[in-house]
């Protein structure tokens, strides 16, 4: 059930939708950044739910290490959700 939610969500983000997140909740995340993030989102979006980590790690490998921080706190808080 929530797969569906959030893959319609993830269809229907922007680049400015990620960039008011980092803004709105003080990430410490570059431009870049935030275009690597979404760029994952957008390639991962399907595969993402067959190995999460996986995928995590793909992003976080390619980010700041702040942001790379940042990733795992917002993961760790929100996965109980992927895992129903």
């Amino acid at each position: 059930m929530y797969k569906n939610i959030i893959l319609s969500y993830v269809n229907n983000l922007t680049k400015n939708d990620l960039y008011s997140f980092r803004n709105n909740n003080s990430i410490n995340a570059t431009d870049q950044d935030i275009d690597i993030v979404y760029e994952s989102l957008k390639k991962y979006r399907n595969d993402f739910f067959n190995d999460p980590n996986k995928y995590i790690e793909i992003v976080k490998s390619k980010v700041s290490e702040n942001c790379a921080i940042e990733i795992d706190k917002y993961y760790n808080k929100y996965k109980k959700v992927l895992e129903k």
